[in-house]
């Protein structure tokens, strides 16, 4: 089973909160299934981490909730949980090197914050531009795809890359499957 950090979860409650206000969170919260909603309450530990069907609950429960609001919800929700995610010093470092280096780090995190959930590996296809897969992930939901453009974009930004584009190319539809992102920035 695939577990991920609760600093999803954390993440994931600060952006509804932030965007939508408290009372749409809490209209969030009664929509999630009884053991997701159960997460939010009291205080999450960051460290600790929870079943991917909790996260694909809150994944599919966002897309639900609030498309109609801005259709790239899940992408946004991708981009603020993977600054919300980054230290000031983790950001300032981040300035210092490549976006292909970033993003090789990225791959190493991706063990630390996805655990059961496969690996992702980068390949570089020219200057600006690589290829990151995601091969062996155990519970493959397109929410967790899109979700994903947004971590990466986020990743890239930070590294100095400029006016970047990531997108979901094909797969991951099984854990056979690898999902497979381009990624391509000035």
């Amino acid at each position: 089973m695939v577990r991920i950090t609760n600093r999803f979860m954390i993440s994931s409650k600060k952006f509804v909160q932030g965007r939508f206000g408290a009372i749409r969170w809490k209209a969030f919260v009664d929509e999630l299934q009884p053991e997701t909603a159960r997460c939010f309450e009291g205080k999450m530990n960051p460290k600790e981490d929870v079943d991917f069907d909790r996260v694909a609950d809150v994944l599919e429960t966002v897309e639900r909730m609030f498309k109609e609001d801005r259709e790239d919800i899940l992408f946004l929700l991708g981009l603020h949980n993977s600054e919300d995610d980054l230290s000031v010093t983790q950001k300032l470092l981040m300035k210092l090197l490549s976006v292909e280096r970033i993003l090789k780090i990225a791959a190493l995190l991706w063990k630390q914050r996805v655990k059961n959930g496969g690996e992702i590996l980068i390949e570089r296809k020219s200057r600006g531009h690589v290829l990151a897969t995601v091969r062996n992930f155990g519970q493959p939901i397109p929410q967790w795809w899109d979700y994903l453009t947004g971590w990466f974009t986020t990743a890239i930004s930070f590294a100095g890359g400029k006016n970047v584009k990531v997108d979901w190319v094909r797969g991951g539809e099984t854990r056979a499957n690898p999902a497979e992102f381009s990624a391509m920035w000035d």
